[in-house]
């Protein structure tokens, strides 16, 4: 079975009795994915993109997302948390809502478990389209529509409508020269 073929459907009948539905559409697997991005995010008709990340997913992917969008015009705002082990809570929450920049038009986090689960909240507040340039590529929440966050202390899983308003995200998933697209 191709990889074309595994996310052609919207719902699953489960063995736990659930259906379940996939928000995505289309996969695509090759080298410098993010090389695309500026293409994804016209595909969206998007003009300036929210960059989010922590200063460990900035070194290992933000500055290639920087120049390839610099190259291709796109304007862009971003904040990179001042540290490199974030916890998916309000406070994380609440610093990427304080320096979002209102003009941005699409969310793009730059990472893996914690700025995704962030990043898809943040789309969801401002009712953005979400993508995630994954520098994990085990992590297994890109395509999920929850973000699994802490609240008051307890762990809750929040579902974001906004992935479901736009049919899906794109994801880009780049390690050791691999890339796996996700897109609508």
């Amino acid at each position: 079975m191709s990889l074309q073929a595994m996310w052609d459907f919207s719902k699953v009948e489960c063995v736990c009795k659930r259906e379940h539905t996939v928000s995505l559409s289309n996969a695509v697997i090759e080298k410098n994915a993010i090389e695309k991005l500026p293409s994804f995010i016209n595909e969206f008709g998007r003009k300036k993109a929210f960059l989010l990340a922590d200063q460990n997913t900035f070194s290992a992917a933000g500055e290639q997302v920087c120049a390839v969008l610099e190259k291709s015009g796109i304007a862009y705002s971003k904040y990179v948390f001042p540290t490199g082990n974030i916890e998916p809570d309000e406070a994380a929450v609440g610093g990427a809502v304080m320096h979002f920049d209102k003009n941005c038009d699409i969310v793009i986090g730059i990472g893996s478990g914690v700025i995704n689960d962030i990043g898809k909240i943040l789309a969801n507040l401002t009712g953005l389209p979400y993508f995630i340039v994954g520098t994990a590529p085990s992590m297994d929440g890109y395509a999920s529509a929850t973000s699994s966050m802490n609240m008051d202390g307890v762990t809750i899983e929040a579902l974001v409508e906004t992935l479901k308003e736009f049919n899906g995200s794109v994801v880009i998933v780049t390690h050791d020269q691999v890339s796996l697209s996700l897109l609508k």
